[in-house]
């Protein structure tokens, strides 16, 4: 991260668990993952708990972050988008691909987005882990996507 300057843009996929640049950062967003047996995403207008299912790759909904926020150190513009789940992360970055980059403008003033995703259309349009072992559920654009915080 050494060479993030303050016109840098840095966009980071993935969670804290998985991905070392979103845990860099997970410290000091307004909105981060507690983890400690279930996943709780902190927010400042409350927090929303999702648990594992059990198999662990059978989900069928789960929680996801969208961020937009200024490196402390640097000043460039950070955006993580992660969620509980591959699945939920999917979804948010479809959310933002297809809802906040293409009105962007809207979104002026506003530094993040809790989604609850829902599996509500048969399938998966991206098979991910499970799917070799019969999972028949996942992340489709026709699932139900609803916001449940912002700010």
């Amino acid at each position: 991260m050494s060479t993030v300057t303050t016109n840098a843009v840095v966009v980071s996929v993935g969670g804290p668990l998985v991905n070392p640049v979103t845990a860099k950062y997970d410290g000091i967003a307004l909105v981060h993952m507690a983890i400690d047996g279930t996943i709780t995403i902190v927010t400042p207008e409350g927090n929303f708990t999702w648990t594992a299912p059990v198999p662990w790759w059978n989900v069928t909904e789960g929680y996801f972050v969208i961020q937009l926020f200024n490196d402390r150190t640097t000043g460039a513009l950070v955006v993580t988008i992660y969620g509980t789940d591959a699945y939920s992360t999917a979804a948010g970055a479809y959310y933002f691909l297809t809802q906040v980059y293409p009105n962007i403008a809207d979104y002026n003033g506003i530094s993040y987005i809790v989604g609850l995703w829902e599996d509500t259309e048969l399938g998966a349009d991206i098979p991910l882990s499970g799917s070799s072992l019969g999972d028949d559920s996942g992340f489709s654009a026709g699932d139900t996507i609803t916001i449940v915080a912002q700010g």
